[in-house]
């Protein structure tokens, strides 16, 4: 992608995020908090996995909290889950220091990315969440919010 190209994928994040009203940006933080407030042993449960009557197996899934719910709802409705080519981004994404550092554009599409990924590696966000830099690019969208908009 061209840096003409990234600027204008940066600015239709950005406009995204501005377009959300108060009350979406309120029901985020009060779903995000109450994530990092809940232990991380009760963000998922895997689900499935037994062997069934007929000699299959139930392939596993992570049934996630209703509090990792509710703000994956909420960053949806904030547009921080947005369309691009995550799955070429994530090739070269900087790791969890630039989730804290860079452009709330690159949290944003950290976010994206995994909540995207989890569709086909199930428990991509509970390992983002373990991992802490699920929560990292929530503080840096949080910062964004209060300091920089």
């Amino acid at each position: 992608m061209s840096e003409t190209e990234r600027e204008g994928e940066d600015a239709l994040i950005v406009e995204g995020l501005l377009a959300a009203d108060e009350a979406r940006w309120a029901r985020l933080w009060t779903a995000v908090d109450a994530v990092l407030g809940e232990p991380s042993d009760q963000w998922v449960t895997w689900r499935g996995g037994q062997r069934l009557a007929d000699g299959s197996v139930q392939a596993a899934w992570a049934d996630y909290s209703p509090n990792v719910l509710a703000t994956l709802t909420a960053l949806a409705s904030v547009d921080a889950i947005t369309p691009f080519d995550w799955m070429a981004w994530m090739d070269g994404w900087d790791g969890i220091e630039h989730l804290r550092t860079g452009p709330v554009t690159d949290a944003v599409r950290y976010l994206t990315a995994v909540v995207r990924n989890d569709r086909m590696v199930e428990g991509s966000i509970n390992q983002a969440l373990h991992e802490g830099t699920f929560q990292a690019a929530l503080a840096r969208l949080r910062t964004w919010y209060d300091t920089e908009r």
